[in-house]
């Protein structure tokens, strides 16, 4: 299995930018325990992996990381997005009684039900950040021609 390189978005931290012109060199961006990651390596590609658990730095739900991810694409032939769940999961389907948590959105309601609990509207917020922010780095692989791995 290849070395996987864990990079923080603050520029400076990033290797040189030769590293990132072999042919198989990909970007996951995760939320999750990276199993993407593990699968490529195991191909015999070369994987960056941009992920919270790493750096607090890499929190995709601010703008500042997201941007980076976008500005660092041309460097990568493959990008992988895993985003966290912890919010759109149809797991949380407790009854409104329940001490188990609760869901926080519906098919009415996508981004959010209404009148969530404010720690439970702050988790939609930062989730609905992520899920544009993907978006975003989806469009900008089209455009630029960088393959995706499901």
């Amino acid at each position: 299995m290849e070395e996987t390189l864990y990079l923080k978005l603050s520029e400076s931290e990033w290797p040189a930018a030769s590293i990132f012109e072999w042919q198989s060199f990909s970007v996951f961006v995760c939320g999750g325990v990276g199993n993407p990651v593990k699968f490529w390596c195991e191909c015999g590609g070369e994987s960056a992996v941009v992920d919270y658990d790493f750096s607090p730095e890499n929190d995709l739900s601010k703008f500042s990381a997201s941007n980076q991810i976008l500005r660092a694409l041309i460097w990568f032939s493959v990008v992988g997005i895993d985003l966290p769940c912890n919010t759109w999961s149809r797991a949380r389907r407790a009854p409104e009684l329940s001490c188990l948590p609760k869901p926080l959105r519906s098919r009415e309601y996508i981004f959010g039900l209404p009148n969530l609990k404010p720690s439970d509207h702050q988790k939609v917020v930062a989730a609905n950040r992520m899920f544009f922010g993907a978006v975003k780095v989806i469009r900008k692989c089209l455009k630029i021609g960088v393959a995706g791995l499901p």
